[in-house]
């Protein structure tokens, strides 16, 4: 099976990165600029640039004129400093590079890639392919989706995995990083490709190209890669979620793993710092406030029901209206539910205050109250709905205003 393969042999624009992932910067010349909308599109005889595809997004960086002398070279293009190219696509075979000038046909240009930026795709798009060969191999799950962008890397499966799993198939990924396995790009004929069992095995016209991690991940791909796992540096599986009946994982990997992990740390140690306690004790400490915590919302409560139960209420026209300072939404509900059954009158309880509004709970055993929530919302600009026998919702109503209401109401 061919390694290496000169890329004029199956595509428009020749692929630098085929042959050398690690290549910076180029000299190329330009085949044509066309415009597009406020930008241009150049096309290069070859390019170290990826394009944007298969879940990646495209290279950035620059291009300079070569051997230009003077404001303007004799093909019309400014000579002068860098172009920057702000995105890279593809179309039929041929790589676009989006610049905002036009460069004349037949300029020698010299390219450079954005080596940070395309350094950290390599580490999140190889990764990917170590994690996804491994649940492949393990759970017979495929990988469905896969984006990466500048802020996240997230891996679709059409399985579910449990937290064990996901913790099994990290272990597992760094070990791929500790033991220094090569990537490989491979070239086969289709006469070989047939016989060959590989991921992402779809119909592609003309060559394909495999990325192969041995005792990994053998995976049809056009993205460049780096030259062995422990260029990854890291592994570090931040989030599972359910998606679309299987799993979505996201990554950090390499230096974006780093910068999550000073981060969490500088946050654990601001909070021990907070705190009092050292890191590794910080859990017992938490665990330790949370019940302290929900104690004395328990006794908040407690006080807030007695509270609520020395409220005799305004009896206006057959309700009992109780306007208090804010308390727990939870107190007034059971407030409610135990008082107005059997009282003959609907209770209503509105708690807050004129400057942030009022949240309301209204019960009642006898009538619908949800011609009164619709009254409400029109009156008091408040919104809420809720049973025939109890509602409940906000307004952005005065104490004044809402006594006010429902006088005018009993008077109707």
């Amino acid at each position: 099976m061919t390694e290496k393969m000169h890329q004029q042999d199956f595509s428009k624009t020749i692929r630098l990165y085929y042959d050398d992932s690690e290549m910076k910067e180029f000299t190329a010349v330009v085949v044509s600029c066309t415009p597009l909308g406020e930008e241009f599109l150049v096309e290069l005889d070859r390019t170290a640039f990826f394009a944007e595809g298969g879940g990646q997004e495209g290279d950035r960086g620059e291009l300079r004129i070569c051997g230009c002398s003077g404001d303007e070279n004799a093909a019309g293009t400014r000579c002068g400093g860098p172009i920057a190219v702000s995105n890279t696509t593809e179309k039929a075979g041929i790589i676009y590079h989006h610049v905002s000038e036009f460069i004349a046909p037949g300029t020698q240009v010299e390219g450079a890639i954005d080596w940070e930026l395309r350094y950290d795709r390599m580490q999140q798009h190889s990764a990917e392919h170590i994690v996804s060969g491994l649940v492949h191999k393990l759970y017979g799950f495929d990988n469905v989706g896969f984006r990466l962008t500048d802020e996240k890397t997230t891996l679709d499966f059409n399985g579910v995995l449990t937290a064990g799993d996901v913790t099994r198939i990290e272990r597992l990924s760094n070990e791929a990083i500790w033991k220094n396995v090569p990537f490989n790009t491979l070239f086969p004929t289709k006469e070989e490709e047939a016989s060959i069992e590989y991921r992402s095995k779809i119909s592609i016209e003309g060559q394909v190209r495999l990325v192969e991690v041995p005792g990994y991940d053998l995976c049809a791909c056009c993205a460049p890669h780096v030259k062995s796992s422990a260029q990854i540096g890291v592994i570090k599986i931040v989030d599972m979620a359910n998606y679309k009946g299987g799993v979505r994982l996201t990554i950090k990997c390499g230096g974006r793993a780093v910068k999550d992990y000073d981060m969490a740390l500088a946050s654990l140690q601001e909070l021990g710092e907070e705190l009092s306690v050292p890191r590794e004790e910080l859990g017992t400490r938490v665990s330790k406030l949370k019940d302290e915590l929900a104690a004395a919302e328990y006794e908040v409560q407690r006080w807030q029901a007695e509270y609520l139960a020395k409220c005799s209420g305004e009896n206006i026209a057959g309700v009992s209206l109780c306007i208090v300072p804010p308390v727990s939404g939870d107190v007034v509900r059971r407030f409610v539910n135990e008082t107005a059954p059997g009282s003959g009158i609907a209770k209503a309880v509105f708690f807050g205050n004129d400057t942030d509004g009022y949240g309301y709970v209204i019960g009642s055993d006898s009538g619908d109250l949800r011609a009164l929530a619709r009254s409400i919302g029109e009156s008091l600009n408040g919104r809420g709905g809720g049973k025939d026998n109890m509602i409940q919702g906000t307004v952005k109503a005065s104490a004044a205003q809402i006594r006010e209401f429902f006088v005018n109401r009993s008077e109707k």
